[in-house]
């Protein structure tokens, strides 16, 4: 195929993939005979049979009659892209989640035709190992994950590498359980996020915009802290670079690290409910600290802030293109269900370099839910007293989530849960898209 081709495919790749990069081939796949060929233990496989055209019929077929009516494929070893041209020639109009787990196979399938009107139109997003790089968006090809995909997987794949195409199955797995996690959000907090919004028109339109700050901390350090456990041990450390780095806190951590010493220069909340205006309510005195919130935010959130708020919003949901046509718009930032995705977010906004993380565990460090000094340590204590100690406490809270293991920055299992797994996995995410930066986990 012409050299053109592949590079209008891979335009058409970056601009419907923005921050994946086409892998660069390595060598291990090679045209031979006619048909494509991976290495093997004993020497080159064929990836495909020698009809792959009817290869890719009968896999498509056997995937959709087992799942009828399913409105996404997870393809796993997409190879040349023949189940593409199957799924075409049956005139299906569903979507397509790739996982690509013999990279070499990227500029092949790159090469072979013409693939614009599948990647234009966000019918098809491509994960390619070992990063699977953009995995963090995936969910919106399930749109509310109701409906399990169908599956195709590359039976060579699976003969020769069973451990990758399990976890490639726990991938698509995992961005299923984003879209349903995405599709639970909006309806528990719909509501509340529009009527919020709307109660908060004249506080929008007298503060600041975070599209203001972008780029004004360039290659200033930023620290990142959240509420897990491991901050009581990163408070004296924070006291000592308080004023060599641009602290940004989560609203959840606001309180600790105020009642330690540390006072943030940014807090951002997100979350618009009544019990997580806590956090904000009856802080220690911080005169110099601003907050950067989402419009929805409970108003008694912002009560403390006025003249130093900085509004965002987490997407396109009303009442915000209303707003804008009446010229009250602000900008946005990323949000993956945790406030900490949102400061990562404000700390790649402000220009920030390096970006540092404190206390964002995203697991059950020691057993416990949160840092000490976070606002439910009142309610800790007041339990405590009447005879329910605060490990017993702790221990209550956290069987609330089934258990997940997952090692730590040592290697060692931490307990965790599958939501704090799904938040580090977007940050991991993000930072693989913007090498340019330095990160840290402190």
């Amino acid at each position: 195929m012409p050299l053109d081709l592949a590079a209008a495919n891979a335009a058409a790749w970056a601009a419907a993939q923005p921050g994946v990069e086409v892998p660069a081939p390595a060598g291990r796949v090679r045209l031979v005979d006619g048909a494509w060929r991976v290495d093997g233990p004993r020497g080159p496989v064929a990836l495909h049979a020698r009809d792959p055209q009817r290869e890719a019929d009968c896999a498509v077929a056997a995937a959709l009659d087992a799942q009828p009516g399913a409105g996404v494929l997870a393809v796993i070893g997409l190879g040349p892209g023949y189940v593409l041209d199957a799924l075409e020639r049956r005139g299906w109009t569903g979507r397509v989640l790739a996982v690509e787990i013999e990279p070499d196979m990227v500029a092949t399938w790159l090469a072979r035709r013409d693939w614009g009107p599948w990647l234009s139109t966000g019918r098809l997003r491509v994960l390619v190992a070992p990063e699977f790089t953009g995995a963090s968006d995936g969910w919106r090809l399930f749109g509310d994950g109701v409906r399990e995909p169908a599956v195709v997987v590359n039976p060579v794949l699976a003969r020769l590498h069973p451990d990758r195409v399990e976890a490639a199955r726990a991938l698509v797995a995992r961005v299923l359980f984003d879209a349903q996690a995405n599709a639970e959000a909006r309806r528990a907090f719909g509501g509340r996020y529009l009527l919020n919004t709307l109660g908060n028109l004249r506080r929008l339109a007298e503060e600041g915009d975070v599209a203001s700050l972008a780029g004004i901390a360039a290659s200033v350090p930023a620290v990142v802290v959240g509420a897990g456990p491991s901050l009581d041990r990163n408070l004296d450390d924070l006291r000592a670079v308080q004023h060599r780095a641009l602290v940004i806190a989560v609203d959840t951590a606001a309180r600790a690290l105020l009642s330690a010493g540390v006072v943030p220069h940014v807090i951002v909340a997100v979350d618009p409910s009544e019990a997580n205006a806590r956090h904000l309510a009856d802080l220690p005195p911080c005169p110099q600290t601003c907050l950067v919130a989402e419009g929805s935010l409970d108003a008694e959130a912002l009560m403390a802030f006025r003249g130093r708020t900085f509004f965002f919003c987490v997407s396109d949901h009303e009442p915000w293109p209303w707003l804008r046509a009446q010229g009250c718009g602000v900008g946005r930032l990323r949000a993956w269900g945790s406030v900490l995705t949102s400061a990562f977010d404000l700390a790649l906004l402000l220009g920030c370099n390096p970006v540092a993380f404190a206390g964002s565990d995203l697991a059950f460090t020691g057993d416990r839910p949160y840092a000490r000094g976070v606002v439910y340590e009142e309610d800790w204590r007041r339990l405590a007293d009447w005879g329910v100690p605060m490990d017993a406490q702790w221990r209550q809270q956290l069987a609330a989530w089934p258990r997940v293991d997952e090692p730590d920055v040592a290697g060692h299992p931490a307990r965790t849960a599958s939501h704090l797994v799904a938040f580090r996995n977007w940050l991991v995410d993000q930072m693989q898209r913007d090498p340019s930066r330095i990160y840290a986990n402190a």
